[in-house]
């Protein structure tokens, strides 16, 4: 057993972009254990590469299965599923996207996939490895664990809080526990309508059996009976005669009742975990504000109403007598009845979103977030990073940063417009997460004080800076401008170009010429004619572009990445404390 060469098949990657690049998978494996145990890789790419791929065999029954399947639009006539319920990809001659930047497709995480393939009856294992890019693999999860302790930290608090000191008994609790809960609190309501009417109407089919009668009563015979009664010439001195019966051991509820019993074990645990937590914080003091212990307070009753209520709905379905005569899962096969019963297919969906092992989930209408997506993950990163910078000189308001997660509780992610504020009673800091400038100066006030001038030429306006930040002088309630800060999770040569279809030059640019403020220095500012912009720092984790800056409209790109060393934070630190300096003293003298 080992590395399988003769392969039946054909895989093959190709990259599109910046030039076309293909690379063949050579190395599978006849048993998984192996695969791991090996550590090959089979296929290779990095994320948000625009990716292609060709599976082709002869076999006509082959079979391609590959986690990131599931990202591939549902209107792809090769996608399908088999018996269990898994999606496949068929064999065909023609290439199928697997991610492109412009069109819409959710991006591929940073991990190992399995590749599974079937051809002529037999199983081929390989390795699909997404790598992070710009950063190496070790700085990303470097990156991905200091955002975990952050924002699964505050967003969960329930489990722990990690923005300061302090320890607390659930500091290494994972997010798959709540994650569960969050799936389940997504299909609460839907799900108990189908428990409560499936209690009642549960799936079943009519059956008939024969039971023995003597032959002395009258009673109804049908062709079985007639075929026995004449194949024994009237020798017995019974009749077989046909009685219907209702079966409710069917497949359909063979599966309700493996669903319900994972269902309930999952409530159970995230019901004990509560009580865990709420006994713990009455015995140590967590040193929260009283706002926060109010809204920690009402969330765990939430939860804890919601849970409770779901468990008793299933306790009682569990009693009902039909339950009784059902049996386990003998074969794990889907009946087309249990996709076509919505009650059934719901608690089904619901279980598959449980068993899913990347977290997946649409958290509110505005957000659909995936933990794993890089982009995002750098734009949090930073924003929170510059927040901890400016706390070690300026007093931070604690209120606001209570104030992010409020009645959020368990949904880690920072909402667009998110503010924190920092002081040392001389300059009030205000950093913005995310929140678009307005196109107008009737809609701005000296707490937003900058809107876009749009010019009539330009197709389309820049008007969302990742991070903004605002200074102000309080002594003389001053706005004295802004500093932007634009996350690009690229390579250098991807964004900083002149005429390149991801240039990002003309959004810097814009940032710096385009915007507007009534407000700055008082008024002053504006009829000076002087930018309120006075530094659009692009963050980038590229080391290559440090350094590069374009002075005429003040665009400077910084490193910043997590590393072992302080020395890239140190110096977009810097940056940062001279710029605001510069504002400062100019405030101190007379415009």
């Amino acid at each position: 057993m080992g590395i399988v060469f003769d392969l039946p098949f054909r895989l093959q990657v190709v990259k599109q972009f910046p030039k076309t690049i293909y690379q063949d998978a050579k190395i599978f494996f006849d048993n998984p254990k192996e695969l791991w145990l090996q550590e090959k890789v089979t296929l290779s790419i990095e994320e948000n590469d625009e990716i292609e791929i060709l599976f082709d065999s002869e076999d006509p029954e082959a079979k391609l299965y590959l986690e990131a399947l599931d990202i591939v639009p549902i209107d792809d006539g090769r996608i399908a599923y088999d018996e269990k319920g898994h999606i496949y990809r068929m064999p065909s001659k023609e290439l199928f996207t697997l991610y492109r930047a412009s069109c819409g497709y959710d991006a591929l995480c940073v991990d190992s996939f399995q590749i599974s393939i079937y051809c002529y009856r037999t199983w081929y294992y390989g390795t699909f490895q997404v790598l992070a890019k710009p950063m190496s693999v070790d700085e990303w999860t470097m990156m991905k664990d200091e955002l975990e302790k952050e924002m699964i930290g505050l967003a969960q608090d329930i489990v722990r809080r990690n923005i300061g000191t302090g320890k607390q008994k659930y500091g290494n609790v994972p997010p798959r526990m709540l994650y569960n809960f969050i799936i389940i609190k997504k299909y609460a309501r839907i799900v108990l309508a189908a428990l409560i009417d499936i209690a009642e109407n549960p799936r079943c089919e009519i059956m008939t059996q024969y039971k023995k009668v003597g032959n002395n009563r009258n009673c109804r015979f049908d062709e079985e009976s007639i075929r026995r009664y004449a194949t024994r010439a009237g020798s017995e001195a019974t009749y077989k005669v046909p009685e219907k019966v209702t079966n409710y051991d069917v497949q359909d509820n063979r599966l309700l009742k493996m669903i319900l019993l994972d269902y309930e074990k999952r409530l159970n645990q995230f019901l004990g975990l509560l009580d865990e937590i709420v006994d713990y914080s009455k015995t140590y003091d967590l040193g929260q504000t009283k706002q926060y212990k109010n809204e920690w307070e009402k969330s765990i009753l939430e939860f804890r109403k919601i849970a409770k209520k779901l468990k008793k709905i299933t306790s009682l379905l569990k009693t009902k007598n039909w339950y009784f005569l059902v049996g386990d899962v003998i074969k794990a096969y889907i009946p087309h009845s249990f996709i076509m019963d919505t009650r059934y297919n719901t608690l089904y969906q619901m279980y598959l979103e449980l068993k899913k092992d990347t977290f997946q989930v649409e958290f509110d209408s505005e957000f659909s977030y995936t933990w794993k997506r890089s982009s995002y993950l750098y734009e949090m990163w930073c924003f929170l990073r510059i927040c901890h910078l400016f706390s070690e000189k300026y007093e931070p308001n604690i209120l606001e940063w209570d104030n992010i997660f409020a009645g959020k509780i368990l949904f880690p992610f920072l909402k667009p417009g998110t503010i924190m504020q920092f002081t040392d009673g001389e300059i009030l800091l205000k950093v913005v997460f995310d929140q678009p400038l307005v196109f107008s100066n009737k809609k701005t006030t000296q707490e937003n004080p900058l809107y876009i001038a749009k010019p009539q030429e330009t197709l389309k306006t820049h008007n969302r800076p990742d991070i903004l930040i605002h200074v102000y002088d309080v002594r003389k309630e001053w706005y004295l401008g802004a500093i932007v800060l634009e996350c690009k999770y690229r390579k250098i040569n991807s964004f900083w170009t002149e005429n390149g279809m991801r240039s990002s030059i003309g959004q810097l640019e814009a940032y710096y010429n385009n915007t507007r403020s009534d407000y700055h220095f008082g008024g002053k500012g504006k009829r000076l004619n002087i930018r309120p912009v006075k530094k659009v720092i692009v963050l980038t984790p590229d080391i290559h572009g440090d350094g590069k800056s374009r002075e005429d409209f003040e665009i400077l790109v910084k490193s910043f990445r997590p590393t072992d060393t302080d020395e890239l934070i140190t110096s977009v630190n810097n940056e940062l404390n001279a710029i605001i300096a510069e504002l400062k003293k100019i405030s101190r003298e007379e415009l």
